[in-house]
């Protein structure tokens, strides 16, 4: 069987259908799962899923890249609406990210930095009086609470020492409300894992201190003891 490769085009209008509309998106798999192919599609500044700059002191290859899409962008930047049909992508990347990368509380921080940058931006774009409604929409469906996509739950789940996270199910699988920020910053927050890292590191500290107190003592209650036994020699 011979095998013909689709174009770039083909393949985008194969595996994600248009239109691309960021006001009401429709999803088939888990809500807020990256698909294992990514898009060839690009834009003006760089906020594209599959253009990833490579992170120089940044933990998370995907910090580099928000950080060099908004460099200078201040509240009165206004994103086109491609940009903002991506910042969602990056969201998804962020987690994906986090998720592989090594655990620590920095990690933890970058991520969520990360989140609340993106978080911003949509805001500052959704909430353009020219969008009207539709804009106000934007936002109230996918804040903190909302629960305009009901999903099939996910979460963090313990398989004796080791903790996976299971992506919620696609939207109108269940009953389970979900959102952005359930979606893309909660399993952050709410990572076991950092709890587990930290108090591992506590023990150990505990551990030589307890160890560096005990030394010292040893040596005197010795010297004491052989103090008594020589004495009077």
């Amino acid at each position: 069987m011979s095998y013909v490769r689709m174009s770039p085009r083909a393949e985008l209008s194969e595996y994600y259908p248009p239109p691309y509309n960021f006001l009401a998106p429709k999803r088939s798999k888990g809500m807020g799962q990256t698909s294992s192919s990514s898009s060839s599609s690009s834009s003006s500044s760089g906020l594209t899923p599959g253009n990833i700059i490579a992170g120089v002191t940044d933990i998370l290859e995907i910090t580099s890249l928000i950080e060099k899409a908004f460099q200078g962008c201040g509240s009165s930047c206004t994103l086109t609406s491609t940009e903002a049909n991506n910042i969602e992508s990056m969201m998804q990347q962020n987690l994906s990210q986090y998720l592989a990368a090594p655990v620590s509380a920095a990690t933890q921080a970058e991520a969520l930095g990360n989140f609340n940058t993106l978080w911003s931006q949509i805001q500052s774009y959704c909430l353009q009086p020219s969008l009207g409604a539709a804009g106000t929409n934007c936002i109230s469906e996918r804040q903190n609470g909302a629960c305009s996509y009901k999903t099939t739950p996910g979460g963090w789940q313990q398989n004796g020492s080791t903790w996976t996270y299971v992506y919620p199910g696609a939207n109108g699988s269940g009953s389970t409300c979900w959102n952005w920020f359930v979606g893309y910053s909660d399993p952050i927050t709410n990572d076991p894992r950092i709890g587990e890292a930290s108090s591992t590191s506590s023990s150990s500290a505990s551990s030589s201190s307890g160890a560096s107190i005990l030394f010292p003592a040893a040596l005197i209650g010795g010297g004491l003891l052989l103090l008594f036994m020589f004495g009077d020699l």
